[in-house]
């Protein structure tokens, strides 16, 4: 009876944890994000802009790729686009030439014949540049057409270094995979990155549309990609955040093998840069909050752990008797019956053993520096889809 009353107390401090720490971030950051930014914005700032989009073996996407860039509303005198070609082995350059042959914009082909991985191809590009602003944006990444007109403008104050754009899902109901992370994406993109910027920071970039001020770009981080980068330039004194009025739009998974690929590599990236926050931060010398640094080294370095913890007290609890059986399978279908709970139970289930798997993965040392073409979201791009949404 003894160990009973122990893994009970256990299991209830487990669940506290594991709920009411990433509750409380939630909660504090919505109020946060309904402040005032603090800066300086002009909307009549209007600066040069370089548009590097990253490719290997795009040829589903591309063209669609390059007419949504054909239709950013910005000044074409002001906008260069380089198309960084990262060892592609299909016919991506063909679609890239058959397009552009025929356009006014200025389009220029970085072609690298053999693969070296994103960030590295990108660093090896970063020389043509000419833009006072460098942009990142993915192949399969769609801009709304107005994106570059809602985001130059933060640049006008000085203490903004890079900014992202909110992504958004296409078609988030083709399975319950992307289903699921669209709970992921309402919460992180509309709560937890806004609040995290009006408050000074997000580092939390992705490929989707991500800008940096090039005169504090030395060059893309290799090791963590998006996160690192940013986090580069926060160490530099400047802020980095999200737009949440401008937005970019994706494809995300349908199928579940290309979901755990992605989000796991993520994971990685991710783990080694609150690994670094955590190292800058006892040793004085992190520029980023605390308020924002000590929540988010414990979601994603410690919740993993609470959550196996919670998972073992779980099963060794109702190995006890069948009528602590019959409660968690009664409290079990309770919180599964309203859908948008069970895909937020799904979905924080699948990331907290995504990141168990990446924090397995950066202590044997794994590495990831060149990344997989995931086909299956390009498979279900179409043409009239994105002409719905007035992406082209």
């Amino acid at each position: 009876m003894n160990i009973l009353i122990v893994l009970i107390w256990l299991w209830t401090i487990f669940l506290i944890i594991f709920v009411g720490v990433p509750c409380f971030y939630y909660l504090y950051l919505r109020k946060i994000s309904s402040g005032d930014w603090g800066l300086k914005i002009d909307k009549n700032y209007l600066p040069t802009v370089t548009m590097m989009v990253p490719m290997h073996n795009e040829e589903k996407v591309i063209r669609l790729k390059l007419e949504n860039l054909a239709a950013l509303e910005y000044p074409r005198d002001k906008l260069q686009i380089l198309l960084v070609n990262d060892g592609s082995t299909d016919n991506t350059l063909k679609e890239v030439s058959d397009f552009t042959k025929n356009s006014a914009l200025n389009f220029t082909v970085i072609n690298f014949c053999s693969q070296c991985g994103k960030t590295v191809a990108l660093n090896n590009a970063l020389k043509y540049a000419n833009g006072e602003i460098v942009i990142v944006s993915d192949s399969d990444a769609f801009l709304a057409t107005d994106i570059l007109l809602k985001t130059m403008p933060f640049f006008a104050d000085p203490s903004v270094g890079a900014l992202i754009s909110r992504e958004e899902l296409i078609e988030p109901e083709t399975s319950w995979v992307s289903e699921t992370e669209k709970v992921y994406f309402d919460l992180v993109y509309g709560t937890i990155k806004h609040g995290e910027s009006k408050l000074h920071s997000t580092i939390m970039f992705h490929g989707g549309f991500a800008a940096y001020r090039k005169s504090i770009l030395e060059k893309f981080n290799v090791e963590t990609d998006d996160t690192g980068t940013a986090l580069d330039i926060v160490q530099k004194g400047k802020r980095t955040i999200m737009v949440p009025d401008a937005v970019s739009y994706c494809f995300e998974f349908s199928d579940w093998t290309d979901k755990f690929n992605i989000k796991v590599r993520r994971a990685i990236h991710n783990i080694k840069t609150w690994t670094r926050c955590l190292r800058l931060l006892l040793q004085g010398k992190l520029l980023l909050p605390k308020k924002i640094v000590i929540p988010e080294i414990f979601l994603y370095m410690i919740e993993p752990y609470i959550f196996l913890a919670f998972l073992i007290v779980s099963v060794l609890l109702i190995s006890y008797s069948s009528l602590l059986i019959l409660l968690f399978a009664l409290l079990t279908a309770a919180l599964l019956l309203r859908k948008k709970t069970r895909m937020l139970l799904c979905e924080v289930v699948q990331n907290n053993c995504f990141l168990l798997v990446a924090i397995l993965s950066v202590v044997i040392g794994r590495q990831v520096i060149c990344w997989k073409t995931a086909q299956n979201p390009r498979a279900v791009i179409t043409r009239e889809t994105l002409k719905n949404l007035k992406l082209i």
